[in-house]
């Protein structure tokens, strides 16, 4: 699927609903803007580095990331959330770094829509332009 830099929602919306436990595969190529000149891949801008105020702090700005649970609207996660994979509450949404190839195992406690979108904060998505392509499959 192509996932837009600049979508409707802040989210993309990949699968309808999703239940754990399972093991997924995420593959992404391509390349968006962040802002006008500047570009990256599904990897992010590391000379950006990884910015407090973006959705997902422990991400480089412009990295592909993903969430199980919320909505499309849902703004960035709640305080608290640390590290590449983190649950920002019991039965919350569940945020992780996709990046250009990630595989994650889900618990069999998350469940939810799967969504995915730029690491960026709210104010930069007017600014985003371009797409990236993504394959999502059950990995062994």
């Amino acid at each position: 699927m192509e996932v837009k830099a600049n979508p409707v929602g802040l989210w993309t919306r990949v699968v309808d609903f999703l239940a754990g436990p399972r093991k997924l595969r995420f593959k992404a190529t391509g390349s968006w803007e962040i802002a006008p000149g500047r570009s990256c891949g599904p990897d992010g801008l590391r000379s950006a580095g990884s910015p407090a105020s973006a959705f997902l702090p422990s991400a480089p700005l412009g990295a592909l990331i993903a969430k199980i649970g919320g909505s499309s609207a849902d703004a960035p996660p709640p305080p608290g959330v640390v590290g590449a994979a983190a649950v920002s509450s019991p039965g919350g949404p569940f945020f992780f770094a996709v990046g250009s190839f990630c595989t994650v195992e889900i618990q069999a406690t998350t469940k939810g829509p799967l969504f995915v979108t730029m690491n960026d904060q709210l104010a930069g998505f007017d600014l985003h332009n371009g797409t990236i392509a993504l394959v999502v499959e059950e990995a062994l």
